[in-house]
């Protein structure tokens, strides 16, 4: 015991702390019971959010497995629908084959990359043939309706100037067509390489010409079908171990009724450089439209140069143009691919280059059919008429771009409405709704005026960025009334037509540029 200021203290640690409890209570722990309920009231937290979390979870995982479910579904349907009419036509291979023959589709057996996906070399398990499997990429734009006509287009067709088709596939993700392996490759491997241009001698060209030209006249009068192939190029032609040529890839080609002789479709497809003004402008394709890329691969081979894209840069020239030009000078020799050097037979290659040109005139109607084409090329007493001027296309790349939009009706157009309101007297039934009634009305119609100022069809008629900036700014400035806009129903046809967008001058100077056009990048089709 101890005697501190009076207080008297126990030495023990129990007399220290009951006196240090007494003089303290807001330092003394909390009941048992109280603590008992703290912890029980934290698990129930707890539990409820982890049951949270698990509902969540298996209502997620519920949902990915419903819509694997529905998507493994579409994918059977789909693949259901690829199944030809009559599955006899053609056998149906199994992808363990398939896998079998390529390798997996290793890179080693990757033998180019087509429009529409890869292309593979193959053996058949068991020392079969070789074959080149053609794989349908997922990012093509060859879709299931593509990878079905093929199948049974070609599936009846029977040709030795056309590929032949061996089997397809149709499984899991996969589709596949398997061909005939040619391995030679296509003809641009050799025509536009200088390396190889050489193997192609005269005798060897000629063949290939009349080969291609036979294939086309099966596919549009001989065979049962009436087929226009619609992307004829010299990468769609390949090559035996004969070098004798075989038309390939059929996904665009289309099928026509006896009685029909052209469509018009709002799709255009094909490549640039290969396709009839017709077609690319109007989206009208026929049989011509075959023969005029005919045209434009037999002057290719004639002469070794790749057209390109036929719809060039101003002031450049095409190969259809210089094969005019110089026809029209005399100077037919001067179009020849050097790699022939001499050793040609003049009359049968003039022959051809006159079949060429006849083939790419602008007039549809002026071009021979294949049966023609055919006979002019083996013929030496067929007489042949003079042929036209091809379409001039050095200033239709702007033409071409403004196409699709040209192409819609009046109630398409932004312009059409806005214009007809105005001249109605209704330009507040303009107004986006959204705006309701709490805008200025007069600085919304002084805009509205501004606007169809600057879509004027005149591009003279059509304001400087700085009068459209004080026209906007100031309340003052008297404003001209605007002339009507361009309507833009229809206009394909006349894109042919107008003077402005045709160039007949090789020669021609450039024309200044106005910081009223619009440039615009083009990203070419394939």
């Amino acid at each position: 015991m101890y005697d501190v200021a009076g207080e008297r203290w126990s030495g023990g640690c129990g007399g220290h702390h009951r006196r240090l409890m007494g003089a303290s209570s807001s330092s003394a722990p909390a009941p048992a019971g109280e603590d008992d309920a703290g912890k029980s009231g934290s698990s129930k937290d707890a539990m409820k959010i982890m049951v949270s979390v698990l509902v969540v979870v298996i209502f997620c995982t519920l949902l990915y497995c419903v819509y694997c479910w529905r998507w493994r579904k579409r994918q059977r349907a789909q693949m259901e629908r690829l199944r030809p009419m009559s599955s006899s036509d053609l056998p149906l291979m199994d992808l363990a084959s398939i896998h079998a023959a390529t390798d997996s589709f290793s890179k080693a057996n990757k033998l180019g990359e087509g429009g529409f996906g890869p292309v593979y070399r193959g053996v058949l398990p068991g020392g079969g043939a070789e074959i080149a499997v053609k794989r349908l990429s997922a990012r093509s734009r060859q879709g299931a309706a593509e990878f079905r006509n093929e199948v049974e287009l070609i599936a009846k067709l029977q040709h030795r100037n056309l590929v032949r088709l061996l089997g397809w596939c149709a499984e899991r993700d996969e589709k596949l067509l398997v061909y005939e392996f040619l391995p030679n490759g296509s003809l641009d491997a050799f025509l536009f390489n200088e390396g190889k241009s050489a193997q192609l001698g005269w005798a060897t060209r000629h063949n290939i010409i009349v080969g291609i030209a036979r294939g086309l006249l099966y596919l549009h009068e001989d065979s049962l079908l009436k087929v226009v192939h619609r992307d004829l190029k010299a990468s769609n032609v390949l090559l035996d171990d004969k070098m004798s040529p075989k038309i390939s890839d059929f996904g665009m080609a289309k099928i026509f009724e006896d009685e029909c002789n052209e469509v018009n479709t709002g799709r255009v497809v094909g490549t640039y450089g290969y396709m009839a003004p017709e077609f690319a402008l109007e989206g009208v394709y026929s049989v011509k439209s075959d023969v005029f890329s005919f045209g434009v691969l037999l002057l290719e081979i004639l002469s070794g140069q790749r057209n390109g894209a036929l719809y060039l840069e101003e002031h450049q020239q095409s190969l259809i143009q210089d094969a005019w030009k110089l026809w029209t000078e005399g100077l037919a020799a001067e179009f020849m691919d050097p790699a022939l050097g001499r050793g040609y037979a003049a009359e049968e290659a003039w022959r051809c280059y006159h079949v060429g040109l006849l083939c790419v005139q602008e007039d549809a109607d002026a071009r021979p059919t294949m049966s023609n084409v055919l006979l002019a090329l083996i013929s030496d007493h067929m007489n042949l008429p003079e042929p036209s001027r091809p379409p001039m296309f050095t200033r239709l790349r702007r033409a071409l771009l403004l196409a699709p939009p040209l192409m819609t009706t009046k109630t398409d157009s932004t312009a059409s409405p806005a214009w007809k309101l105005w001249t109605e007297g209704l330009a507040a039934e303009f107004m986006d709704p959204a705006l309701g009634r709490g805008y200025a009305a007069e600085e919304a119609w002084r805009c509205y005026h501004v606007g169809l100022l600057c879509v004027q069809e005149d591009a003279d008629a059509r304001p400087t960025m700085s009068n459209v900036l004080l026209a906007l700014i100031s309340d003052h400035m008297n404003l001209p009334e605007p002339s009507r806009p361009p309507m833009f129903t229809r206009l394909r046809r006349a894109l042919l037509l107008a003077p402005p967008l045709m160039t007949t001058k090789t020669d021609s100077t450039a024309s200044p540029v106005s910081v009223k056009d619009v440039f615009i990048t083009v990203i070419e089709p394939r």
